[in-house]
């Protein structure tokens, strides 16, 4: 399951998180308990201090995406077909973690990742 309370870290933002280029889809939600991710997708979710709520983002396409203001606890599902290997990266390219599909959510950290190569 996603995260469900807003992270205090977040709450200073000046800035909305945003990810490039454009993921497939993005969604604001009040609670992120209750979020699923489509198959083909690699979700990954954080608290917008800016809204109050949580923004998903959907990404589809197989790039890499650069994470702006991901700051503090936040969640992943990698609902990718085909055992697509999502791994995110620190500010100096180097791989944090790799993850592979899987059924269920995951608690992450954002605050070291600067970008995300999901396929």
């Amino acid at each position: 399951m996603f995260a469900t309370t807003a992270p205090a870290q977040a709450a200073s933002a000046a800035e909305p998180p945003t990810v490039w280029p454009k993921p497939d889809r993005i969604e604001h939600v009040a609670t992120a308990a209750a979020i699923t991710c489509a198959s083909g997708n690699l979700c990954v979710a954080t608290y917008d201090a800016t809204r109050g709520d949580y923004v998903v983002y959907y990404l589809y396409y197989c790039a890499t995406y650069a994470l702006t203001d991901f700051v503090g606890t936040g969640s992943y599902r990698n609902s990718q077909a085909g055992g697509a290997t999502a791994t995110f990266y620190g500010q100096s390219g180097n791989a944090l973690t790799s993850v592979g599909p899987g059924g269920s959510s995951n608690s992450y950290n954002w605050s070291p990742v600067w970008s995300i190569r999901n396929c």
